[in-house]
């Protein structure tokens, strides 16, 4: 819960809230899909560590597929975290997850400090 709301926090300092709030549900879609159909349990090494595991390396790899639209290639990716009946649903939220990431990453959002109303605002 407490990486949740960290990670909220930082995306909503970087987009308005409702996109951070869609972003954010997006991405626990697609990493609770990973998880429910994993045909084992997934290895995942703390954020200090400086070494990358083989799970870690192909969920980065799938969204990186996925998300340039080689969406055949992501599914069979997909195939190793998850069973083959599910692998193209995992592989289509990994696109969608590559996408809206990348598409808060080019945007430039300044959150405003103080909104005025239109009675107060000078012309």
């Amino acid at each position: 819960p407490d990486g949740h709301i960290k990670l909220l926090t930082e995306w909503s300092n970087s987009a308005p809230w409702d996109s951070a709030q869609e972003r954010f549900d997006l991405l626990d879609r697609f990493l609770r899909a990973l998880v429910t159909h994993a045909r084992r349990p997934l290895v995942r090494h703390q954020c200090p560590c400086g070494c990358v595991g083989a799970d870690e390396a192909v969920f980065v790899h799938l969204i990186g597929l996925a998300s340039d639209g080689h969406y055949e290639d992501a599914a069979l990716t997909a195939g190793l975290l998850v069973g083959a009946r599910n692998a193209e649903q995992v592989a289509a939220l990994a696109a969608q997850v590559g996408t809206s990431t990348r598409l808060t990453a080019a945007q430039t959002y300044v959150r405003p400090t103080h909104v005025m109303s239109d009675a107060t605002r000078l012309h």
